[in-house]
């Protein structure tokens, strides 16, 4: 569904009208780009983020790819990332904290294995046969426990102390069935 509403905050609420249905992918069509609004309608549920003065077949072959699940976004933000270094740190490793030593559940464990694979909440909940809420309330209590701001710096927490990502630890399932994700 294509959303073309001037305001960042109208944005938004056509993007909870979306979500609540659970079906139907939103592509934000706006003015002019905005990083911070961009990121911020992605973060909620947008599909993609599109210019309106593109070309024509562009903006087609944006609304496809959405259509078919893909993130969009302008061309254009490839150069701007290029010209800009965006890469982030990994948080910093507290002495000899492990998964264990943050005091993480079985269940946490599963959840931040699939946070490390890219996985939504939707996909986790469906991997893990558990609510979207109950994931939700896992991944704030793994934030909480890492000291972690988001998901993502969650996921560095975990690679940084070589914890398998969900695919990996499938992997290790099907060789050695001690390993429960």
């Amino acid at each position: 569904m294509l959303v073309d509403v001037p305001s960042l905050e109208e944005q938004l609420s056509a993007l909870q009208w979306l979500v609540d249905r659970e079906c139907l992918r939103g592509l934000i069509l706006v003015e002019k780009f905005d990083l911070a609004a961009m990121l911020t309608c992605l973060d909620n549920g947008a599909q993609g983020y599109a210019v309106k003065d593109m070309p024509c077949d562009t903006l087609i072959a944006l609304l496809q790819l959405a259509a078919l699940g893909h993130k969009v976004m302008p061309p254009d933000v490839a150069d701007m990332l290029r010209r800009e270094d965006f890469r982030v740190a990994p948080p910093e490793p507290r002495e000899g904290q492990s998964s264990t030593a943050a005091n993480l559940s079985q269940r946490e464990n599963d959840v931040l294995c699939c946070l490390m694979a890219g996985y939504s909440n939707k996909h986790i909940a469906r991997k893990l046969l558990v609510t979207e809420a109950t994931v939700k309330v896992h991944v704030k209590a793994i934030l909480r426990k890492l000291n972690v701001a988001n998901r993502t710096q969650a996921a560095m927490w975990a690679t940084a102390r070589g914890l398998p990502n969900y695919e990996q630890r499938s992997n290790f399932e099907r060789a050695d069935r001690s390993t429960v994700c």
